[in-house]
């Protein structure tokens, strides 16, 4: 008789409340601490297993932008883009794992662009491995939308999303673990419909205006809104249900990790 493989949650913390997006560089630490409070509540009451994911905001994206890196990475300039994203991404990274670390979690960076390279934007190489190990051991894996090396354009920008989606592949194949859940907290309510109400839940053969699904006024290279809602649906095939969720109001986040009401918009299949 096998065991079932154990479940596991991924939470995100969007850009947009983890940073100001409109203030270069600059993190929401206030929130950010808040969240983790949440986060770490949740665990101590549930004993539920986490892999933590972060969005860039004001950091990753600005760089990201301004050498225009998603088409690619050639010659100095691709090249001094690529560094100078890539640090960027490093050092928001840096900064939430401190703050998680202050509230006694075990978190450890875990960048796949370290351990990945792409072709034409699509994974070629890799080794997530350690991804089983960290949480065998107990550890809080905290990733980020990444830059990796590409073998064709140099290199290739992956969101927060596009991440998690291949850690829960790479986790499904395992056996081990389960990816059954992920939570993406955002500045808004949920996925709002054109009166600005809560659109409640969203399947596969839903149709939504696109007018819902715009991206963020500030400047985010990975899709915003939009990219959020088809990577949950594409998710949801895999049988892995996403709740968009407000993290700018305090104890939401703890309500869904928990089973408790709040105002969400759920992506399941």
């Amino acid at each position: 008789m096998t065991n079932s493989p154990t479940p596991i949650t991924f939470i995100k913390l969007g850009g947009s409340v983890v940073t100001f997006k409109n203030q270069a560089y600059k993190p929401r630490l206030q929130v950010l601490k808040r969240l983790i409070k949440e986060i770490k509540q949740a665990q101590d009451q549930t004993n539920q297993i986490y892999v933590i994911g972060h969005g860039q905001g004001s950091f990753a994206h600005i760089p990201a932008h301004k050498y225009q890196i998603k088409s690619g990475c050639k010659g100095k300039k691709g090249l001094e883009g690529l560094s100078k994203t890539r640090l960027a991404v490093i050092k928001l990274n840096a900064i939430v794992l401190d703050e998680f670390n202050n509230f006694q979690m075990p978190a450890v960076s875990f960048l796949v662009s370290q351990m990945a390279i792409t072709r034409s934007g699509k994974l070629d190489k890799h080794n997530f491995s350690q991804l089983e190990h960290c949480l065998d051991q107990g550890l809080l894996p905290i990733t980020t939308g990444d830059v990796l090396v590409d073998e064709v354009t140099g290199c290739t920008v992956w969101s927060t999303e596009r991440v998690f989606a291949e850690l829960a592949s790479h986790l499904h194949r395992s056996n081990q673990y389960q990816v059954t859940k992920q939570i993406m907290v955002t500045d808004v309510d949920g996925v709002l419909d054109a009166k600005g109400q809560i659109i409640p839940q969203i399947c596969p053969d839903q149709k939504l205006d696109t007018k819902q699904l715009k991206s963020s006024s500030c400047i985010d290279v990975t899709g915003g809104m939009r990219h959020k809602v088809e990577s949950a649906l594409e998710q949801a095939k895999q049988g892995v249900e996403t709740v968009i969720v407000s993290g700018l109001k305090p104890g939401r986040l703890f309500k869904c990790l928990t089973n408790q009401a709040c105002p969400h918009t759920l992506i399941t299949k």
